[in-house]
């Protein structure tokens, strides 16, 4: 894949459209973004609540590039995910993809977004694969032949499909101090 190639349409950006600007966004933008605490909590209501590692947390303790889903919807500004908590289970796109991978035999688990010093926010619906990021790998050819059109753009308008580098990951790998998160949570 080239590191950086034109944006998509204005629904379906390219993975590495995405990616690019994905490297450095300032504090500020992730307020607005993905504002997160060590481990997101998801509470529904049928449910006892489960504790899950952010994106970035666990491309440090996998130590390679990650990939992973996010879902949006119309009625949210363009770029942000759900804002719901009840509303994510019941994408019928997430249940497709949820059942394609299965089908596949493709592992995967629900993830927060990249972890951010700014505040917090509640899962969204978000998807680790468990699949390396090795163009020699036969499920990686699937998974990318299944998520993106041949351009490299997402098959539908309101899936965002990431691969995050660990060099990006590593830049929050402090979080992994002991205390880190309990010294924050005294000063937010």
């Amino acid at each position: 894949m080239a590191e950086v190639v034109p944006e998509g349409d204005e629904h379906t950006p390219t993975l590495n459209a995405i990616r690019a600007k994905f490297i450095e966004i300032p504090c500020a933008a992730y307020w607005q973004a993905s504002l997160s605490l060590p481990k997101c909590t998801i509470a529904r209501r049928s449910a006892m609540p489960q504790a899950i590692d952010h994106i970035d947390k666990i491309a440090r303790d996998l130590q390679r590039d990650v990939l992973y889903i996010v879902f949006t919807v119309d009625s949210a500004p363009k770029g942000r995910s759900i804002d719901f908590l009840d509303e994510w289970h019941s994408l019928p796109i997430r249940e497709q993809i949820i059942s394609w991978l299965d089908t596949n035999n493709i592992k995967w688990r629900m993830c927060g977004p990249i972890a951010s010093e700014c505040g917090w926010r509640a899962y969204e619906g978000q998807i680790y694969i468990d699949i390396p990021v090795d163009a020699t790998n036969q499920s990686y050819h699937s998974l990318i032949n299944y998520m993106e059109h041949e351009d490299g753009r997402v098959r539908w308008p309101h899936v965002i499909f990431y691969q995050l580098p660990l060099a990006v990951a590593m830049k929050n790998a402090h979080h992994d101090e002991p205390g880190f998160w309990e010294h924050w949570a005294e000063n937010f």
